[in-house]
C-alpha cells in the first residue's frame, strides 16, 4: 500500500477501517500523521496487515485520542508487545490476537490503561504464561481463546472471574467475564484439532455457506437451540477430550459439509443428472423455492425484495465477495446469522425497521471492500425459500473423489438432509 492513500476513505464515523491494505510499519507513520489531523477519530482498525515489532512503539507514541485498536493477525511479537505497553497512555481496547506473541510479563508489568485486551490465536501462549493476566488488576474483559490453553485451565479462570465480579460488585464495577468466541474461526480450528487426532484430512478455515444453511435450516425446525449448544460444546471441549465427543462432531461436520461442497453432487432434474451449486439452497434443504435474484443492493430494493417475497418461516440466503449470511423470518422479527458473529447467535430486527437490517447486510458483506459505491452496481446475490412446501431433491456424488471425501455423504447413498 502507498502511503500517500487518501485514508478519507476508509472513515466511518468515529472510525478508521484499514484491515487487509497490505500496511507495512512505514505507512503506519502516515497514518499517525493523518490521526493527527482527524482528531474525531477514537477507533483504529489496522487488522490482516504487514506491521513487524516496531509498530507498536510507533503507534503507542504517536496516538493522542484513540482508545480502541485492533492489530489482530499481523506480526507484532513479544517486543512490539512490550514497546505498545511501555508508550500506550490512551487506548484502553485493544486486540493482540494472532500476533506470533509468546510472553504476557511485559503486558502485566507495563500497562498502565488497557481495560480489555484480546490475546487469542498467539498459539505459544500457555497456561503457565497466562496464569499472570491474573496479576493485572486493570483488565475488566479478557479474550484468552487459545488452542494451547486446556479447557481446565479455562474452567479455572471463569472461577475465578467469578469470585473477583462478586468483591467487585458492591463497587459497581463493570468486570464481565472471560469472553469465548463462537466463531467459526474459533469453531473449524477446533474441528480440525479432531480431524487432525483421528488422522482425517483437515478442513479449510471457511465454511460460511455450510454453517449458514445449517442454521436456517433448524431454525425452520425450530431447533436452533441444537444448532447453538452444538457449537458450544465443540468450542468448549479441551483438545485432549476431542475424540470423546466424536458423535456430535461427526453430525454437526457431515450437516455442514453437505451443505458447503455441494458442488460436489449431482441431483436428479427428471431424468437426467445435473450439477448442485451453494446457491441452490431450494436443492440443498429441499424446500420450495421462492426467488433467485443477484440484484443491486439499495435499501429501496433491499426493502422490497423483502416485503414482497417473505413471509412466516422463509428462509434467506445473502452472499457477496464471497461469503453468505443467513436471514430468517419469524413472528414480527428478522433473525440475521452471521457465521463470524463472536456470539455464535443471529442478531435480531423489526420486520419494520428493514434499514436496519440493510445496514447490518452492508458491514458483514460490503464494509470489508469499501463503503458502497453509486457509481456501480454493488450486486447482491439473494435466495428465498421456504419450508412449508418441500421440494423433495435426491443427490448423488460426482464420481470423482472430493476433497474430503471421508466425512461426506457415501456416494452409494443418497444424500441425508439434516434432521
Amino acid at each position: 500500500m502507498q502511503s500517500h492513500i487518501d485514508f478519507s476513505m476508509y472513515v466511518n464515523e468515529h472510525t478508521l477501517d484499514l484491515s487487509h491494505k497490505n500496511l507495512n510499519d512505514h505507512d503506519l507513520t502516515a497514518v499517525m500523521k493523518f490521526l493527527f489531523y482527524h482528531p474525531n477519530i477514537d477507533s483504529v482498525d489496522l487488522s490482516f496487515n504487514q506491521l513487524g515489532p516496531s509498530a507498536g512503539k510507533l503507534f503507542a507514541q504517536a496516538n493522542r485520542l484513540v482508545t480502541r485498536l485492533s492489530f489482530y493477525s499481523n506480526n507484532l511479537g513479544d517486543e512490539g508487545l512490550r514497546d505498545f505497553c511501555q508508550y500506550n497512555s490512551v487506548v484502553k481496547k485493544v486486540d493482540f490476537s494472532s500476533n506470533n506473541i509468546t510472553c504476557l510479563s511485559a503486558f502485566v508489568a507495563l500497562n498502565k490503561c488497557i481495560t480489555y485486551a484480546d490475546f487469542s490465536w498467539n498459539s505459544a501462549i500457555t497456561d503457565n504464561e497466562a496464569k499472570k493476566l491474573f496479576q493485572d488488576g486493570l483488565l475488566r474483559k479478557l479474550n484468552i481463546t487459545n488452542l494451547n490453553l486446556s479447557y481446565r485451565f479455562l474452567n479455572t479462570l471463569h472461577a475465578f472471574n467469578q469470585v473477583r465480579a462478586s468483591k467487585e460488585e458492591s463497587t459497581g464495577s463493570t468486570f464481565t467475564n472471560l469472553e469465548i468466541k463462537y466463531s467459526q474461526n474459533t469453531l473449524l480450528k477446533k474441528i480440525n484439532i479432531y480431524l487432525a487426532q483421528a488422522s482425517r484430512d483437515l478442513i479449510s478455515i471457511g465454511y460460511c455457506s455450510g454453517i449458514t444453511a445449517l442454521w436456517l435450516y433448524k431454525m425452520a425446525e425450530g431447533k436452533e437451540d441444537w444448532f447453538y449448544d452444538t457449537v458450544k460444546k465443540i468450542v468448549h471441549c479441551d483438545v485432549d477430550d476431542l475424540l470423546d465427543m466424536h458423535m456430535d462432531i461427526e453430525k454437526f461436520l457431515a450437516h455442514i459439509e453437505w451443505a458447503q461442497n455441494v458442488t460436489e453432487y449431482h441431483y436428479r432434474n427428471g431424468t437426467t443428472l445435473a450439477p448442485a451449486s451453494q446457491q441452490a439452497l431450494d436443492k440443498i434443504l429441499e424446500v420450495e423455492k421462492v426467488i433467485h435474484q443477484r440484484k443491486d443492493f439499495t435499501p429501496e430494493s433491499f426493502k422490497y425484495l423483502l416485503s414482497r417475497y417473505t413471509h412466516e418461516g422463509s428462509m434467506i440466503r445473502l452472499s457477496a465477495h464471497h461469503h453468505a449470511i443467513g436471514v430468517y423470518r419469524r413472528g414480527l422479527y428478522f433473525y440475521c446469522f452471521d457465521s463470524n458473529y463472536h456470539s455464535g447467535k443471529p442478531t435480531v430486527y423489526l420486520q419494520s425497521d428493514s434499514l436496519a437490517l440493510f445496514k447490518e447486510v452492508n458491514r458483514i458483506l460490503y464494509a470489508k471492500h469499501g463503503p458502497l459505491n453509486p457509481n456501480r452496481m454493488n450486486y447482491l446475490t439473494l435466495v428465498i425459500v421456504r419450508k412449508d412446501r418441500p421440494h423433495p431433491t435426491r443427490f448423488f456424488k460426482q464420481p470423482q473423489k472430493g476433497a474430503n471425501e471421508c466425512i461426506a455423504p457415501s456416494p452409494q447413498y443418497e444424500a441425508v438432509i439434516p434432521k
